[in-house]
């Protein structure tokens, strides 16, 4: 069974994943600008980008909350943070002092924010290894917990 922590994890990024693609689809355009500060993709698809993101974010909580498909879930959350930390270190490398975009008016990227990155990753890809917890839809479909004695 998924330990206390084990639901901790799966519960906590699963909000934080709802409330961030959540935040994000009620303003896409300013998503979309933030994205587009950060010129590691063409600025005519930050649009798409962003909506992309957004509803993925919401799509991940959702499943994260649920308990359906965690460690596919978790693979997912931990692709999207990798590439965020990625997009954040090309540029406190370039020395440039644009937004984080997590949040609305969100600080100037730091080398804090790729840390927490990292571990959150590292948080996920714990949840995706652990068995899942009774409180999950995952459980009613994984036969071994479906068998009685």
């Amino acid at each position: 069974m998924e330990t206390s922590l084990g639901l901790l994890i799966r519960f906590t990024f699963g909000t934080m994943f709802l409330a961030a693609g959540a935040s994000k689809l009620s303003d896409l355009g300013e998503f979309a600008d933030a994205i587009r500060l950060y010129r590691i993709i063409p600025g005519v698809t930050a649009g798409a980008v962003a909506k992309l993101v957004a509803v993925t974010e919401v799509v991940l909580g959702i499943v994260l909350i649920l308990g359906a498909g965690i460690p596919f879930a978790a693979a997912i959350g931990s692709v999207l943070l990798v590439v965020f930390a990625i997009a954040m270190g090309v540029n406190l490398i370039r020395g440039r002092q644009i937004p984080c975009g997590c949040k609305r008016e969100s600080e100037p990227i730091q080398i804090k924010h790729i840390l927490r990155n990292v571990v959150s990753v590292a948080a996920l890809l714990f949840l995706a290894s652990i068995p899942v917890h009774q409180w999950a839809v995952d459980a009613l479909i994984e036969p071994r917990l479906l068998s009685f004695p």
